[in-house]
């Protein structure tokens, strides 16, 4: 029985780590998947019948991040077949099929391996016509093997090639600077096509009959495009994404072209041509790689570890348990967003009384489901609303202002000859002189408050205020606080003095942060180097993740899981602790909605904290301006915050070496009693501590914090100048 709509098939675990790429295979009569991952293995399954996976052998292939895989039949080449696998270790190699899929044979050995990549290679494929290997990477280099000494190399002038297309009389290669380029078979630039895209072209499919290349790109576009002898023609395109796309597959039935494409968004789309989305997939991680066989069963390759196969046919369809299991984890998927979370959940339709019409394929729904705001999407093979996530629920932001704009905060100032206090609205990137002025002509006071308030704006704005309203108690802060001096040179120079990072990869580390930067960082920082050697790199890297288009260049997701490493590596020592919380801290400058989802900062802060005491100076503020960021963006949770308040307690009462972290650990205990006043019983304990402190003598900004804290606690908030 043919479904209407793809319906799970199976889930096969396959490592830990990102199964980076798939690629099917087919060797007498019997089809295969062979995967490779982040782990550097490549894992060989047979399909069975039911599209469930058996593993055939699983093996070290490189010595890095296997980034592509590419399938070629039998041909006066390669008589058996052969896959070819890519890598970040900067080689390429060939495999025979017939020994990869042979249960008996156990050494597989590689029958060709080519080198001569400067950097990281991020993709390979075959001429199928003879077997001729293609590579390009982040060297800004194609290359066409004759053998494994004899190469031809097509150029770009910058950043990478990340994929190259075989065309009747040359080839068609796709970089990150959002160029086409047609080169003829000797290396001679025909065409080039400059800004194809808005964003880097991720990789591509060509229909020979037709002369149709079909590229996508980081901004969720398919394009297709006619290719002749000498240019390129822009024909048509879609949208299916906001995010990232990694992989497309073209599908033809009864003369029809299907393109299926994934990526960052945890989604795979179904469209018909580049007319319309006609069915949407979805999984609870980022899509890498998509293969579809013969009887149009497709198989995701996936950043949790894990293959998905779905299918059409009813006989295929994943049993109930298997089927449960899938929809709980997408049910647990949260979507963090100021647009999501700031919709009142009162104002959602209810969830049970959504109907197929109240949907379209390929755009989500929120409705609510028990009180909790959740999102829904149609599944055409199910025929029915599936849950594919949930949105915590937040507070709104910001203060509104009498004029209507929305401020960051407002401070209340009390002056001498008022009894009622004036308001002050501003913006934490106004500068405080400019504010000041203002405050004074609409008010129309003296000027000898000019420098009073403008310091008093000053100092409070990176420290935090303590103001007053009629209904509620604020203790406003500033934005987070971020470490931002630049030590490029001094971490490069501790690299080069030990021989840890080639020439060629420090010229691409000194250039402005990228994909392929961060790509080729990660891998010495996840691969290559030791943690106490790599820090260099972590801290190089905690300077240039604040770029304001870091988020346009760097995949959530990828830096989130660079985060999970880092702070769960065993044996930290005291620098690579202060370097990694330096990190933590600036990543929440562009990435806050995806690390509080996905990094168990408060496991890590609970482990950390108990060495609180024990920490430098320069780690213990690390820390606490980790804690301070978490604890800002992370104020619309209750639980996380209520957890949260007694590690925040447990450390202002240690040692603190630095007043500037304790400071920013009483600034994070204010926010949380402010959003939460019902915690103030948990946090009571603090106040003879706080008040012995006092007693000893702080800075005239630390006793103005601590001050503030100690009557937030006991309820008796007032402030003035």
């Amino acid at each position: 029985m043919t479904l209407p709509g793809y319906k799970l098939a199976s889930i096969t675990n396959v490592c830990k780590k990102d199964v980076r790429s798939i690629t099917t295979a087919t060797f007498k009569d019997n089809n295969y998947i062979i995967s490779g991952d982040f782990s550097f293995y490549l894992s060989v399954y047979l399909i069975e019948e039911n599209s469930s996976l058996k593993l055939i052998k699983k093996f070290q292939a490189h010595d890095g991040t296997i980034s592509c895989l590419a399938f070629c039949p039998p041909n006066q080449k390669f008589e058996n077949g052969a896959i070819a696998s890519s890598s970040f270790d900067k080689s390429v190699k060939v495999w025979d099929l017939e020994s990869l899929v042979d249960p008996k044979c156990v050494d597989v050995f590689p029958i060709f391996v080519f080198f001569g990549h400067f950097s990281q290679v991020c993709f390979v494929t075959f001429d199928e016509t003879d077997g001729t290997v293609i590579s390009s990477g982040w060297d800004s280099t194609a290359r066409i093997w004759i053998n494994e000494d004899d190469f031809f190399i097509f150029s770009h002038e910058k950043l990478s090639i990340l994929a190259v297309n075989p065309v009747e009389n040359g080839f068609v290669t796709l970089g990150s600077d959002k160029s086409i380029r047609l080169f003829d078979k000797k290396g001679t630039e025909l065409f080039k096509l400059e800004e194809a895209h808005s964003s880097p072209i991720r990789t591509s499919i060509y229909d020979k009959t037709n002369h149709i290349l079909t590229t996508i790109c980081n901004s969720g576009f398919i394009k297709e495009w006619v290719i002749s002898n000498s240019a390129i023609e822009f024909k048509s395109e879609i949208k299916t994404s906001d995010l990232f796309l990694y992989s497309i597959v073209r599908n033809v039935v009864n003369d029809k072209v299907y393109y299926i494409t994934g990526g960052e968004d945890k989604s795979l789309s179904i469209t018909e041509g580049t007319n319309k989305i006609i069915e949407t997939i979805h999984v609870p991680c980022v899509i890498w790689s998509i293969q579809i066989t013969k009887n149009e069963d497709i198989f995701l390759g996936c950043s949790n570890g894990n293959i998905y196969a779905f299918t059409k046919s009813q006989e295929r369809v994943a049993s109930s348990d298997v089927e449960d299991e899938y929809f709980e984890s997408l049910s647990k998927i949260s979507f963090n967003s100021n647009t999501l979370n700031s919709i009142p959940v009162e104002t959602l339709p209810d969830c049970k009384s959504l109907t197929k019409n109240d949907m379209k394929i390929g755009v989500a729904t929120v409705a609510k489901d028990n009180d909790t705001a959740c999102i829904f999407a149609y599944s055409v093979g199910y025929e029915k609303l599936i849950k594919i996530g949930i949105i915590p629920s937040t507070p709104n932001v910001g203060v509104k202002g009498p004029d209507g704009k929305i401020y960051d905060t407002s401070i209340s100032i009390y002056l001498s000859n008022n009894n009622e206090p004036l308001e002050l609205y501003l913006k934490f990137t106004d500068d405080e002189y400019i504010i000041a002025r203002n405050f004074i002509i609409k008010h129309q006071l003296p000027m000898r408050h000019f420098s009073v308030i403008a310091d008093f704006i000053r100092q409070n704005r990176p420290k935090g205020t303590l103001i007053s309203h009629s209904q509620s108690h604020y203790f406003n802060i500033t934005p987070p606080a971020f470490i931002t001096a630049n030590l490029f040179e001094q971490n490069m120079s501790l690299l080069k003095k030990n021989n840890l990072i080639s020439e060629q990869d420090i010229q691409l580390l000194s250039k402005n942060i990228s994909e392929e930067w961060f790509s080729l960082a990660s891998s010495y920082i996840l691969e290559k180097l030791p943690i106490h050697q790599s820090i260099s790199l972590v801290d190089i890297l905690r300077e240039r993740i604040l770029n304001e288009n870091s988020r346009d260049l760097i995949a959530p997701d990828t830096l989130c899981k660079l985060l999970n490493f880092l702070l769960y590596t065993k044996g930290l020592n005291d620098q690579s602790l202060l370097t990694t919380m330096r990190l933590t801290a600036n990543s929440f400058k562009n990435y806050a909605d995806e690390i509080i989802s996905q990094v168990d900062l408060y496991e890590r802060f609970e482990f950390f904290g108990s060495k609180f005491e024990r920490m430098s100076p320069k780690t213990q503020i690390s820390f606490s301006t980790a804690i301070l960021n978490f604890t800002l963006y992370s104020i619309k949770e209750k639980e996380k915050n209520e957890k949260n308040i007694s590690i925040i307690v447990s450390m202002i009462m240690k040692s603190c070496s630095e007043e500037t972290a304790f400071i920013r650990l009483l600034l994070s205990l204010g926010l949380i009693l402010t959003t939460f006043p019902e915690f103030k019983e948990k946090a009571k304990n603090v106040i003879p501590f706080l008040k012995d402190q006092l007693d000893i003598g702080l800075s005239p900004d630390c006793t103005m914090v601590v001050s503030n804290v100690i009557r937030m606690i006991e309820s008796q908030v007032s402030f003035s100048i």
